[in-house]
């Protein structure tokens, strides 16, 4: 009940964050041009994967580096693993900083000439990086200390919440949106997010101030979160990665109508995500004990509860795609195909299942970074091609290509090392009645 009180809290602060986003979408949609959609979808993007090489992803591994030392009473190592996570993020973030302001006005300088609103909007971008990556610091590290509610907050809720309450403001009281206002509210939305998440979480962190930091293990911790990366950037920031790759491909209106279909695929994960999170434990512990059968009956389960629902709702999508888009507009119909497209990454991880956590919980986390690395370079190389080749739609084909050999690759991989199908294929066999054992028995 723990479990599943936890994913539903989980999955009720990402709807709401996800409904902000929505509507912070659709507002950028009604007062700004498609080319300056596309241009504050690519500055957002670009500020969540520069956040996330500000802290070199090093926060990711607090269930094992910062957790389990607690757990011993190793203080003075979980203390160290903190510090030594605030030690890289200010050395990192001026770095981090001026190659992402080179890159935003660089490109944005090749496209068409530099505004004062688009100089100004970069700025913006950048003095928010440091602040996105602490609260992603704080989110971490409370999530692994078991402060699931807490946690989730500031990172997934308020912060859209709040960014999209300032742009719906602006708006009304200046009668529209520029470029610089959208980021300006961007980081003013990070600087009260990070606010409220320091008096949630600083009686969790209290610790801290019991020992002096042991940061012996540093080389350990910057390999886990360099390792974890790949696949991070794959599930949590796969739209924020296709973003950026699109526009290397795309026009800044092209890229804006790619972000609006990919603002729907989030609503459509948050399901599959529940079923896993609720699961996930249970499956560990019988894997844990060797009992196979067990974990694959309840992977059978969890599998038909995702499957069904999700090829009824991506049937709704398709037939809806055109009316869904058109919500922001006309210039954003051309979008209906590719929203079609991006429906179809909830159900090929549906029909093929949770095979990464199988593939985790086996501990073959080796297999996982190869794969992974292999996705995620195809991903970023076909869509800008594709999308140059073919245009929106052939951007989107590409990435749900990507996705879709990712998810069968790990599925693939489960399968063989540790004879476990956690596909809906698996899951139907199990419904399959059981051949009767006819010799005789001695």
């Amino acid at each position: 009940m723990e479990t599943v009180g936890n994913a539903s809290v989980l999955v009720l602060t990402r709807f709401g964050g996800a409904v902000a986003n929505f509507i912070f979408t659709l507002l950028l949609a009604q007062y700004l041009a498609p080319s300056q959609v596309g241009f504050v979808m690519t500055a957002l993007s670009l500020g969540a994967l520069a956040s996330l090489f500000t802290t070199l992803n090093i926060e990711n591994g607090a269930v094992r580096h910062l957790l389990q030392p607690l757990e011993k009473g190793n203080v003075a190592e979980a203390a160290g693993f903190m510090s030594f996570g605030w030690r890289i993020l200010r050395i990192a973030t001026p770095i981090v900083i001026v190659a992402l302001a080179a890159f935003m006005l660089i490109s944005q300088s090749l496209k068409n000439e530099l505004t004062t609103e688009e100089f100004w909007a970069v700025f913006f971008l950048a003095i928010s990086v440091p602040m996105l990556a602490t609260l992603r610091l704080g989110t971490r590290w409370a999530h692994a200390l078991s402060k699931i509610k807490r946690s989730m907050l500031s990172w997934a809720l308020f912060r859209p919440l709040i960014l999209c309450l300032v742009v719906g403001a602006a708006a009304l009281v200046f009668g529209g949106l520029r470029v610089d206002i959208v980021l300006l509210a961007n980081a003013v939305a990070c600087l009260v997010a990070l606010v409220i998440q320091h008096f949630l979480l600083r009686s969790a962190f209290a610790f801290t101030k019991e020992a002096e930091p042991d940061t012996s293990r540093a080389r350990d911790w910057m390999s886990t979160g360099l390792y974890l990366s790949v696949t991070i950037l794959l599930i949590d920031y796969f739209q924020n990665v296709v973003i950026v790759a699109s526009a290397l491909g795309l026009s800044d209106g092209d890229v804006a109508r790619l972000a609006v279909a990919l603002r729907f695929i989030g609503f459509l994960r948050m399901g599959l995500m529940a079923v896993n999170m609720a699961v996930s434990p249970r499956v560990s512990k019988a894997i844990s004990a060797d009992r196979v059968a067990d974990a694959q009956h309840l992977l059978s389960q969890s599998t038909h509860l995702k499957f069904w629902p999700t090829v009824i709702v991506t049937a709704l999508v398709w037939w809806l795609a055109p009316v869904l888009v058109g919500l922001f507009g006309e210039e954003y119909e051309a979008s209906a195909w590719a929203l079609r497209l991006f429906a179809l990454l909830p159900l090929a991880a549906a029909f093929f299942g949770p095979s990464i956590m199988v593939l985790n919980v086996t501990g073959r986390q080796q297999q996982i970074f190869k794969l992974s690395a292999v996705s995620l370079s195809l991903l970023i190389v076909s869509v800008p091609v594709a999308g140059i080749s073919f245009g929106l739609n052939g951007a989107a084909a590409a990435a749900v290509l990507a996705v879709f050999i990712w998810e069968w690759a790990l599925f693939d991989r489960t399968r063989r090392d540790t004879g476990i199908d956690a596909s809906i294929m698996g899951a139907m066999k199990m419904l399959l009645p059981r051949k009767l054992d006819t010799q005789p028995q001695p």
